[in-house]
């Protein structure tokens, strides 16, 4: 951004109707009041890297290649999930190939 110190550093209020949202990056300081509906608020973070940054360690154990090649090999080269099935990331002696369905029920990923 061009001359961002025109903007200061005072809180700005961003209002979303239902169904609207906000895309930002991971580091811009964000929050929002408590959720008074009965529908769940949820939240999607993604990092596009390039293949030559070296991610502290661990950092990378849940990695997809979107583009191209990994010469480095500093990226764990996972496939891609298909269809609706979501990698299971909270499990240390899991894979990538631990899967689940969006109801969050387990899949077997042979199949």
């Amino acid at each position: 951004m061009r001359d961002a110190d025109r903007y200061g550093d005072a809180p700005v209020s961003l209002v979303l109707k239902a169904g609207e949202m906000s895309l930002h990056s991971d580091w811009t300081l964000h929050g929002s009041d408590v959720n008074q509906s009965e529908q769940r608020r949820c939240g999607l973070a993604m990092r596009f890297l390039s293949s030559d940054v070296q991610a502290y360690n661990g950092w990378n154990a849940h990695s997809v290649i979107c583009r191209g090649q990994d010469p480095t090999g500093h990226w764990a080269d996972h496939a891609r999930p298909t269809g609706e099935q979501v990698p299971v990331k909270d499990n240390p002696e899991g894979s990538m190939n631990d899967l689940v369905d969006s109801s969050g029920v387990g899949v077997d990923s042979t199949d």
